[in-house]
This record gives structure tokens, C-alpha cells and sequence, in this order.
């Protein structure tokens, strides 16, 4: 069958590329195997817990339904390989051919029949397992991506391949990164992780900013998916994503040396 190249992360001078080849459950196997390997992982240790606890930077059961989904649904009479795309902050499944006639980029973020361009291959992936039900496997990256606290993949036709695209968890970026936050934003983290939620009046109050200092820094943490708003009539209250909640305390470790 056509194989799955695969691109490892960028670096300036050192780009390599792989192309996995074989049976079609193996080379899905393969490169399971090859994101495991490639997509990065923070672990830390919460105070109180003897064991670590790590978060991937992509959810790994979302990429590999991804890699399935094109395996299964891609165009094979159009040349060209499924490839796998990590960058710095994005990893890319691409698919030879646009979707079938009948699938829409807005229906892949419903409920949808499934319509495969190859019923036997399709088959012969669900009773091996790798497809649990028809027509859920971008629901399923969905909800992965959700889980974890990512935002939801992209999905996309150009040209004449599809392209599903996730963006690095940004729980991971924070952790390598904790000066994108400032002192009072890194201080509503913890103290979210103790109450249920936070208004804008309560927030200017606790960190002593102005209601539109701290409108803008909640509304910050609420596009990087850090906090979820729920609104109560017209008040706005802010709450943790439950991914966020056993994170480590984030401390901004500029100019100082590790321990």
C-alpha cells in the first residue's frame, strides 16, 4: 500500500523524514508508535502525591484516529502518501483527496454517516477494531482534544488533500513557558484550583487591578482555554478547566538555576 511519511519536529538544519510502509495494521501500528515517540509529555509531581503525573502535549488516541481516518478515507487514486506534520506548536495529519461527496467540513463536528470511498478497507478496519463506530471518529478527536484541555482540532480541505490540524496543549506551553502569564494570572490559577469560580469584581478585588485590567487578563486565560466562562444572568464567572486543576503550581523561573 502507499506508506505514511512521517516529518520529525523542526529544527533548524536537522529535518529528517521517514516513510512507514507494509500492511495497512501495521503501518497504523507504526505510527502510533512514531507519535509516542515524537509528541512530548510534562511530568511533574502535586505536593502531597508521591506518584508524578504527565500530560501529553497532543492527545495520543486523537492523532492516532486521525492517521486512521485518512488511512481509511483518503483517495487512493490520487498519488501522494498520508503524512504526519509536527511543528512547534502543531501536528498535521494530511490525506490525499477532499472529502467524499456528501461530508462537509461542518458536518465532521456532528453526528454523521460515515460514506468511505473503500467499503471493503473500511471493513476490514472495523472488525480488526481500529473503527468503533461509523462516522465517530472526528467526534472522538473532539472530545480527546476537550479532555485534555486543546482546542479543538481543525479541519480543513486544500487543495486536493484534507488536513486535520492540533494545536499543542497549552498546559504544556505554560509549564515551559510561565512568563506568558503575569503574577495575578498565575496567582487565580491556584487560587481556582480551591474555589469554584471567580468574577471580575472579585478578582480586581483579591489582586487589587481595575475591572478592566481584570476583564482583560480573565478573558486571557479564558481564549488559551485555561479557564471556562459561565454566565449567571448578566454576571460572568470564571471557572478552572478540569485539566488545569492538578498542575503544579506555575512560578515564573526567569534568572533562576535549576535545582
Amino acid at each position: 500500500m502507499e506508506g505514511i511519511a512521517v516529518k520529525m519536529p523542526y529544527a533548524p538544519g536537522n529535518v529528517s523524514m521517514r516513510v512507514l510502509r507494509g500492511r495497512i495494521d501495521q503501518v497504523i501500528v507504526d505510527a502510533g508508535k512514531f507519535i509516542e515517540e515524537t509528541a512530548q509529555k510534562a511530568a511533574w509531581v502535586s505536593p502531597g502525591k508521591m506518584q508524578r503525573e504527565e500530560h501529553w502535549e497532543y492527545p495520543p488516541d486523537a492523532l492516532r484516529e486521525a492517521v486512521i481516518n485518512a488511512v481509511c478515507h483518503r483517495d487512493y487514486a490520487v498519488s501522494g502518501n498520508v503524512q504526519i506534520r509536527f511543528f512547534d506548536s502543531r501536528v498535521q495529519i494530511w490525506s490525499p483527496g477532499k472529502l467524499p461527496d456528501g461530508v462537509t467540513v461542518d458536518l465532521l463536528r456532528v453526528e454523521h454517516a460515515s460514506r468511505p470511498r473503500n467499503k471493503t478497507l473500511a471493513r476490514l478496519l472495523f472488525f480488526a477494531g481500529y473503527i468503533e463506530q461509523w462516522g465517530s471518529g472526528t467526534l472522538s478527536m473532539i472530545a480527546a482534544c476537550r479532555r485534555d484541555g486543546l482546542p479543538e482540532p481543525e479541519f480543513r480541505e486544500t487543495g486536493s488533500d484534507f488536513v486535520v490540524t492540533f494545536t499543542r496543549s497549552t498546559l504544556n506551553v505554560l509549564l515551559e513557558h510561565p512568563d506568558l502569564l503575569n503574577e495575578r494570572q498565575r496567582g487565580v490559577l491556584e487560587y481556582l484550583k480551591t474555589h469554584p469560580s471567580i468574577s471580575t469584581e472579585e478578582y480586581g478585588n483579591i489582586y487589587g487591578c481595575t475591572t478592566r485590567t481584570a476583564r482583560r487578563d480573565l478573558s486571557t486565560l479564558a481564549e488559551m482555554g485555561i479557564i471556562a466562562v459561565k454566565r449567571e444572568g448578566r454576571l460572568r464567572r470564571y471557572l478552572l478547566n478540569p485539566s488545569f486543576r492538578s498542575l503544579r503550581t506555575i512560578a515564573d523561573n526567569r534568572g533562576r538555576n535549576p535545582d
